[in-house]
């Protein structure tokens, strides 16, 4: 199955938490990103991929997108490197 996947920053709360609440409705797989790991681990479905970071930062937004190309490598394998 070719699932959509969206990645979600500031999915612990917020216009984030609410987006990522009716993508996983939708039937989306959501890798959602927070700066928090413990409420992270609280938000979304179960087989969601979890990335905590920063993305308010440089560094941080380049590691998200890092982790999220390894945890979905299929979905990325089309998309050119982030930088």
């Amino acid at each position: 199955m070719n699932q959509p996947i969206a990645l979600i920053t500031g999915a612990t709360s917020g216009l984030g938490g609410a987006v990522s609440a009716r993508l996983a409705e939708a039937g989306w797989r959501l890798a959602l990103v927070g700066r928090d790991g413990a409420r992270l681990a609280d938000v979304g479905p179960h087989d969601a991929v979890r990335i905590e970071s920063d993305v308010s930062t440089s560094e941080g937004a380049k590691r998200a997108v890092a982790q999220n190309r390894s945890a979905c490598p299929r979905h990325w394998s089309t998309a050119p490197a982030a930088r």
